[in-house]
């Protein structure tokens, strides 16, 4: 069931991956970060987020949930370095 799990949540990163919502969140990290930051953007949505209290993959969905998940990515982005 695990790996079941896992693999659905990959086939939506993937899905989102492909959207304009998802290059919004990349150039928003881009302008913070040097050298290589897709596989932290990939990383990042994936796991749990005190923050949103959720997985930020999960809150993109919502109702303003882009311009939330923004937020929270700049802010885990300038804390990360």
């Amino acid at each position: 069931m695990f790996i079941a799990a896992q693999r659905a949540l990959l086939d939506r990163l993937e899905r989102f991956a492909e959207t304009e919502d998802y290059r919004r969140l990349q150039a928003a990290v881009a302008s913070m970060a040097a050298g290589e930051f897709d596989d932290w953007l990939a990383e990042w949505l994936i796991q749990p987020s005190f923050g949103l209290r959720e997985l930020p993959i999960d809150a993109v969905a919502r109702l303003g949930g882009i311009e939330l998940v923004e937020q929270h990515l700049m802010q885990s982005a300038a804390f990360n370095g």
